[in-house]
């Protein structure tokens, strides 16, 4: 089971910063910039291409990354509405497939990245999600740092049995009342 989150323009934002030896920096595709240094050619290409030939449903593919000198000590991908995330916004943007190097986990990377994405992302109109698997308790409390709302709970499909056709389906709405913690 999946839990999936919201932040809308509305919601306070809980910021976040670096800690010292670390820094940010955002990271977008081109023609020949399919992905950053440091990072193996899949899925950051295949995202790049979808970017680049407009299947996503607006401009704003990035990827997040921390650095500690030259090693990559963090990544998160924001990623906008497509097929696959077909309850997202027209604007909406997901924060997803976020990875912290396991030397560099427990120092707050994942909370900083994603409250540095939506206060550099945000905009009217846009909503920010961030989804992830119920039995991972550090994802969720990042997103419940930074000021998410749980929405519900979901599930992959895959259209006869097809994983490259998957889509997510947010299939329980929940109230903010049954957030533990809110």
């Amino acid at each position: 089971m999946h839990l999936f989150y919201r932040l809308t323009e509305s919601d306070p934002l809980h910021g976040f910063d670096l800690p010292g030896s670390f820094s940010g920096e955002f990271w977008a595709p081109g023609w020949f910039r399919l992905r950053p240094r440091g990072l193996k050619i899949l899925p950051y290409a295949t995202w790049s291409l979808l970017h680049l030939t407009g299947c996503f449903a607006n401009r704003d593919f990035r990827l997040y990354l921390i650095r500690e000198g030259d090693r990559i000590a963090h990544l998160s991908a924001v990623i906008p509405g497509s097929f696959r995330f077909p309850f997202m916004g027209s604007q909406d943007l997901q924060i997803g497939s976020t990875w912290t190097h396991p030397e560099y986990q427990r120092r707050g990377l994942a909370t900083a990245a994603a409250s540095t994405v939506i206060a550099q992302m945000r905009g009217k109109g846009r909503a920010f999600w961030y989804f992830t698997d119920s039995d991972n308790p550090a994802s969720v409390r990042v997103a419940q740092r930074v000021g998410f709302v749980r929405v519900g709970t979901g599930h992959r499909v895959n259209p006869l049995g097809l994983r490259w056709l998957g889509h997510w389906v947010v299939s329980e709405a929940s109230s903010v009342a049954t957030e533990p913690g809110r």
